[in-house]
């Protein structure tokens, strides 16, 4: 029987360790801002930048675990531009990602002085607002079913 691949549930902090061509879904908090291309906001926990109109992708981030390194994911949003909903471009959406790795970038971004940020590009297959989220309860999930080996 032949089918599509399931995608494996993972913190935006994990893109890094996944080869192009993986199926991932991921959570990312989306910040809309028509600011310069290159001017970032990280908070403490989570934060997600921008959406490039020029390029088509959404720039998120989820700092979990705090001690990871900080992650950026450019989401590719070309193929579901039909199913984005203003209310999902509105500053403190959270977005479920579900896509596949295209690229690890090189360059890294500044986010504070002198450290920089690995960056990932998804192409998004499909993305929902994550309505009604416990941060808290998603993080112990998510690593509940990592504890058990689940790809889910």
């Amino acid at each position: 029987m032949s089918g599509s691949i399931p995608s494996r549930l993972i913190f935006l902090s994990e893109l890094t360790t996944h080869a192009q061509g993986d199926k991932v879904r991921f959570l990312g908090w989306w910040e809309f801002a028509s600011a310069n291309i290159f001017t970032m906001s990280i908070n403490a926990k989570y934060s997600v930048d921008r959406y490039d109109p020029s390029s088509g992708s959404a720039v998120l981030n989820h700092n979990y675990p705090s001690s990871s390194p900080s992650v950026i994911a450019y989401v590719q949003l070309d193929h579901v531009l039909e199913n984005i909903t203003p209310t999902m471009t509105q500053v403190g959406s959270w977005l479920n990602v579900i896509g596949t790795v295209h690229k690890s970038r090189k360059r890294s971004r500044r986010k504070s002085g002198n450290s920089t940020h690995p960056e990932v590009t998804v192409d998004a297959i499909m993305v929902w607002e994550a309505k009604d989220l416990k941060l808290d309860d998603y993080e112990k999930a998510v690593e509940a079913r990592k504890a058990c080996n689940s790809t889910g």
